[in-house]
């Protein structure tokens, strides 16, 4: 929960994104190398999307003061469906 952290020393949405991105991507980078596959993030584009959704989402909760233990609750949810949609249809960004 390093973005309530992100939140709560008023960082901005570059902030938040940040404190996502180190502790989502990164700990699902490291899960991989330890299992010693190749890392989800390298392989599936959409990976990455949903921590910025969850970001965006977090942030305009943070700013409209409507951040509380239901709302992140509910943040939690909509990001975990999200991503075992995107798990089980295959869903990816388009490539470059």
């Amino acid at each position: 929960m390093n973005f309530l952290v992100a939140v709560r020393n008023n960082l901005d949405l570059l902030g938040i994104f940040i404190s996502l991105f180190l502790t989502a991507l990164g700990g699902g980078i490291m899960r991989d190398i330890i299992i010693n596959k190749v890392p989800l993030v390298f392989t599936s584009g959409f990976y990455g999307t949903v921590t910025l959704l969850v970001g965006v989402l977090v942030y305009l909760l943070s700013t409209f003061d409507f951040l509380n233990p239901f709302s992140l609750t509910i943040t939690f949810i909509f990001a975990l469906a999200l991503r075992l949609i995107a798990y089980y249809k295959a869903w990816s960004m388009p490539k470059l």
